[in-house]
């Protein structure tokens, strides 16, 4: 009996690491502590973001103002592209609560009709 319960307890263990390490492995190169950036001036997040790390940040906090290129790039992190293809960006948490949208920048849908306009994302 005691053989039966030390060989079930090893392998409960061997499996928790194992799980452990499959999750490590997984999340390895994902940035997921809360990255706040500060725009000094609209449509400079592709800017701020190294192309490195754009696809990796899990969770972004915006300060400042926003314009529609930095909405397509927000959703590429986030995972679709202007045009709805798949990206591989891991975007999951966004805060814009200190963050103002103003008119100008790029398209950020590819339909040629949706810019931003002073807070309104059309």
């Amino acid at each position: 009996m005691k053989q039966i319960i030390k060989r079930g307890s090893f392998f409960t263990l061997m499996f928790m690491l194992l799980g452990c390490l499959s999750l490590y492995a997984a999340d390895n190169d994902l940035i997921t502590r809360q990255i706040t950036i500060t725009l000094e001036k609209a449509g400079t997040l592709p800017d701020r973001i190294a192309s490195s790390k754009k696809n990796k940040i899990t969770n972004l906090k915006i300060i400042g103002e926003i314009n529609g290129t930095d909405l397509r790039m927000i959703r590429e992190m986030a995972g679709s592209n202007s045009n709805g293809n798949s990206t591989d960006g891991k975007l999951s948490v966004l805060d814009l609560s200190e963050a103002k949208i103003v008119k100008g920048g790029d398209c950020y849908l590819n339909n040629g009709y949706d810019y931003t306009s002073n807070d309104v994302i059309t």
